[in-house]
C-alpha cells in the first residue's frame, strides 16, 4: 500500500494513547483515597508499585526505597536487581506496604520517605 506507513500510525496511536492515560490520571489521582487518610506510618519504605516508564510500559515492581527528592524515589528495585530511580508521578494507584499489606498513598507515601 503506497503512502501507508504502519509503522508511523502506531506510534502516533501508542503516544495518544499514553497522553490519554496521563492525562485521566492526572484528572481522578486525589479524588480516591487509598488508605483513610494521608498520614503514612514512618519507615515504610518496602512497598510494591505499578509503574509506568517513559516508553508507556507498565510493570509492577517491589522496591526498596531510600529517599524522596524532587518529585523522584531512589529505590533498590528486587525486579531488575539494582538500584533505580523512579518518578513519583509515574506510580499508578496506591503504593502497597509489603510488610501489612496497607494500600497507601503514592505521593503521601514518597514524601514520608
Amino acid at each position: 500500500m503506497e503512502g501507508f506507513n504502519f509503522n508511523f500510525w502506531l506510534v502516533i496511536g501508542l503516544m495518544v494513547a499514553f497522553f490519554a492515560f496521563r492525562a485521566w490520571r492526572n484528572e481522578t489521582r486525589g479524588k480516591k483515597k487509598a488508605s483513610g487518610s494521608l498520614v503514612v506510618p514512618p519507615g515504610v519504605h518496602h512497598v510494591q508499585i505499578d509503574y509506568m516508564d517513559q516508553r508507556g510500559k507498565m510493570t509492577t515492581r517491589e522496591i526498596t526505597a531510600h529517599r524522596h527528592r524532587g518529585g523522584k524515589v531512589y529505590a533498590y528495585c528486587h525486579l531488575r536487581h539494582g538500584e533505580r530511580t523512579f518518578l513519583v508521578e509515574n506510580i499508578i494507584g496506591p503504593v502497597t506496604d509489603m510488610e501489612t499489606g496497607e494500600l497507601l498513598d503514592a505521593e503521601a507515601w514518597a514524601e514520608s520517605l
